[in-house]
């Protein structure tokens, strides 16, 4: 059977761009995917980064699309375009809402792909607002693509049943990324060597933004505690930020000669610095995911993370391929780098336990999973 498929999302995204291509290379499928942004491609200021970001890997390419001026203008393409299904990323938007009332009127069956957990306390009233809101729209929602654990139990507590919900493993470009690794590692001492770093003792990176909620201070304090106790090992920060600032000038104040700020590095420049890494940490207080995680496990790298991040209930499995600790325990990261630090062997296995466990997580089986939610869609 084949599906007329329309996606509707905000922007180009590096990490849904490959899956777009894979999914529209499929036999029998006809995608067109909608957006309403095209900040992502022109170079547009991303408020976090701080800088403007212009994705260096092509987000267009092998499959249709169009931008949308106007978000009510889907409505009108919903009716004249005869749709057999409506993908739609997220739900907290005018442009996802607009998608939502021509796919009911059209009578469209409805695919929902959300990063929403049930990791985080929200305030109470708008929580109440919310649920009496995605109530109505879940009923009307013909599958839901279920990217990890977390997000099964959110979509579970609103009653959601099993039969409606589709494994979408939340993935980045496996394939991309591990080329990338077999290239760089080769070249690991070079690396190193241009940011006058020491070849000769483990290396810790972290990747993301350098804003408050990512948390770069509970590792910089971590890093320094261990520092100060004799342990030795490299620091890179990858990312750029409000707190770039103040991160290089604690850096300076606490004499840490082994850490750098790399700054932001794009899609074909950031596996240079993975590469040279043999652990992770992503501190955050929250993410819904946190796909950085998967980029660093196929780099064969340990991941320790935060009990508020989801992807570290999928893919951080305590003692195998790293370890999750509170959100904000100091001491807990500290001991977990120590122990990562001064066992080589346990380091080297949990890494390798990292990138056998990350290739599943994978557009394949992503696309598995999508291909099953049209299938049942379809009756």
């Amino acid at each position: 059977m084949g599906y007329k498929i329309a996606v509707l999302t905000s922007h180009p995204v590096q990490y849904q761009a490959p899956l777009f291509k894979a999914l529209a290379s499929r036999e029998g499928v006809e995608l067109t995917v909608f957006y309403r942004s095209a900040s992502s491609i022109q170079g547009g200021l991303d408020k976090e980064f701080s800088i403007p970001i212009h994705w260096d890997r092509p987000l267009l390419e092998g499959y249709t699309y169009q931008f949308l001026n106007d978000p009510l203008q889907i409505i009108s393409i919903l009716k004249q375009r005869k749709f057999n299904a409506l993908l739609i990323h997220s739900y907290a938007t005018l442009f996802s809402l607009a998608g939502y009332y021509g796919g009911i009127v059209f009578k469209i069956p409805i695919l929902l792909h959300t990063e929403s957990e049930i990791l985080h306390k929200r305030n109470v009233a708008i929580e109440w607002i919310k649920t009496m809101i995605l109530k109505r729209l879940f009923s009307k929602t013909a599958a839901f693509l279920c990217i990890g654990r977390q997000n099964y139990w959110f979509y579970k507590s609103f009653g959601i049943s099993d039969d409606r919900i589709f494994q979408t493993p939340y993935c980045v470009d496996n394939d991309f990324f591990l080329q990338q690794s077999d290239f760089w590692k080769k070249k690991r001492n070079e690396t190193l060597s241009d940011l006058s770093l020491p070849s000769c003792q483990p290396t810790i990176i972290f990747s993301g933004k350098l804003i408050p909620r990512k948390r770069p201070f509970d590792l910089l304090s971590a890093y320094t505690a261990i520092h100060q106790e004799g342990y030795r090992a490299n620091l890179i920060l990858i990312g750029e930020g409000v707190l770039r600032g103040e991160i290089e000038q604690y850096i300076k104040d606490k004499r840490l000669e082994y850490a750098r700020v790399v700054g932001f590095k794009n899609q074909t420049e950031i596996s240079r610095f993975y590469s040279v890494g043999d652990i992770f940490v992503l501190p955050s207080v929250f993410d819904t995911w946190g796909l950085v995680i998967n980029e660093a496990m196929l780099f064969s790298m340990p991941v320790i993370t935060t009990d508020r991040v989801g992807a570290g209930y999928d893919l951080v499995e305590d003692g195998h391929t790293g370890y999750r600790y509170p959100a904000g325990n100091i001491n807990a990261l500290t001991q977990y780098l120590i122990t990562l630090l001064t066992e080589d062997d346990l380091r080297k296995k949990m890494g390798e336990n990292s990138l056998k466990k990350v290739l599943g997580y994978n557009y394949d089986n992503c696309i598995k999973g999508i291909m099953n939610a049209l299938a049942y869609t379809a009756g």
